[in-house]
């Protein structure tokens, strides 16, 4: 299965905003890998101050080690878990 990774705005200006290069190849091979494993984030719930987000998944992203930053790429599978065709990448 092959997905359509689609990025937002925000994204993009997110990824510039990366400490460090290692982090902002970790995210280019993560961005690769969800086009063939869209599952591969996280599922996220019901968060009491964020809302329901149980419709999205997350990745870590860390410069380890040491684990001085993280970063987590939250994404949304359209049209739903069963079947995706694409991966709507939200935030950093």
């Amino acid at each position: 299965m092959t997905v359509e990774v689609k990025l937002w705005p925000q994204v993009r200006e997110d990824f510039r905003a990366l400490p460090n290069d290692a982090l902002r190849w970790e995210a280019l091979k993560y961005i690769g890998r969800l086009r063939e494993e869209p599952k591969l984030g996280l599922p996220l719930h019901d968060h009491p101050i964020l809302g329901d987000l149980s419709d999205c998944r997350k990745l870590f992203l860390d410069d380890s080690p040491p684990r001085v930053s993280v970063m987590l790429l939250i994404y949304r599978l359209l049209p739903g878990e069963d079947d995706p065709k694409v991966a709507d990448e939200a935030s950093w």
